[in-house]
């Protein structure tokens, strides 16, 4: 066996010791117990690479023929066609012209420091016969690519102070703000030495089930202004693996069992956090919270009782304790997959992501 065939993955290079040539196959079959005499190594060259392939002596032989280095520059090899040295020269030649064309550009354009652009007299296809040809409209009438960006905008805005002044994003501000304190997330701190993690708004259009859509506003922190060892430790949350989801469906299918989907409404204000964090005073603290904006100084933080969206340890603090969680209750982890927990007693398997859960 010499190698594969470089254009096929399922094709052997073999050497035939009798022929003394080279055979392509593709079912092969080897017998590792015989040894094969010896094999011709130059042979074998000479069929596989494309140029001749010459021992020392046949080399040392073929050198006194071949005319010295002086000899082939002043004649030209009477075995060369005419046709390749009509073709050389033609090169040569072309490559002149070029060269020579090179020089004059640059002098012109050194004379004249300006050059005027070449209005094209190609005559312009209309477009526009098209479309109404084949769609009985005009393109004229179509709207224009920033029109048509503008009429996808989904509505979201960037920023707090675009969204503050539309009460349809003040009321989900609100709202977000009540989940935080129902939640005990945070208590206002004035502790100097307790370095703040600046936080922002974000703003999101979600769908709901009936085409509608529904205003979401949600408090962040500023994770990437953490510091490891310091703010947080341990940031490794396991993510289900598709697999498993498709063996879960597929067997829901098999037992014809019923599949549910539960949402956990701000999952990752659940866990409590580990770590002495705080983050700075959001925005619009004055309207949403007035008795602590009487508080409000330079000074004055967030101290966070549970984990925050945007924190890097929000995610493994989550999973640890909805674990912990599905444990008490009776539920084994899967040693294939952490996010796949059963229940015998309950007849039950649940599946994890994230703060998505399937019963």
């Amino acid at each position: 066996m010499i190698g594969y065939v470089h254009d096929a993955t399922t094709m052997w290079r073999l050497w035939d010791t009798v022929e003394k040539r080279m055979i392509t196959a593709s079912n092969v079959i080897f017998d590792e117990g015989t040894i094969v005499g010896d094999v011709g190594f130059e042979d074998v060259l000479k069929a596989v690479l494309p140029e001749e392939v010459y021992t020392d002596e046949e080399y040392e032989e073929l050198e006194e023929k071949v005319p010295s280095k002086s000899l082939v520059e002043k004649e030209a090899p009477s075995d060369i066609p005419s046709k390749i040295l009509d073709e050389k020269v033609s090169a040569e030649r072309a490559l002149q012209e070029a060269s020579a064309a090179i020089d004059s550009g640059k002098e012109s354009s050194e004379a004249v420091p300006e050059t005027q652009l070449r209005r094209s007299n190609r005559i312009q296809a209309k477009t526009t016969m098209v479309a109404e040809e084949h769609t009985g409209i005009r393109t004229d009438d179509l709207p224009s690519t920033v029109e048509i960006l503008h009429q996808s905008d989904t509505g979201e805005q960037e920023s707090y102070s675009e969204a503050v002044s539309d009460i349809r994003w003040q009321e989900a501000m609100r709202s977000e703000y009540d989940s935080l304190k129902a939640h005990e997330t945070f208590y206002h701190v004035t502790d100097d030495d307790l370095r703040p993690i600046t936080c922002k708004w974000v703003f999101r259009l979600k769908a709901n089930a009936d085409g509608s859509r529904r205003y979401k506003a949600r408090l962040v922190a500023r994770g990437f202004e953490q510091v490891h060892g310091v703010d947080y430790s341990e940031t490794f949350a396991p993510i289900t693996r598709l697999t498993t989801f498709r063996i879960y469906v597929a067997l829901a299918l098999e037992l014809q069992a019923t599949i549910y989907h539960l949402d956990v409404v701000t999952a990752f204000l659940n866990p409590v956090i580990e770590e002495r964090t705080a983050i700075t005073i959001p925005e619009g603290i004055e309207w949403l919270d007035p008795k602590l904006a009487d508080y409000l100084t330079s000074s004055l933080k967030l101290r966070l009782n549970k984990a925050l969206y945007g924190l890097r340890q929000a995610p493994h603090l989550w999973y640890k304790d909805i674990a912990n969680t599905l444990t008490t209750l009776g539920f084994t982890p899967s040693v294939s997959d952490s996010n796949l927990y059963f229940s015998k007693l309950k007849r039950m398997m649940v599946r994890l992501y994230v703060d998505d859960i399937l019963l």
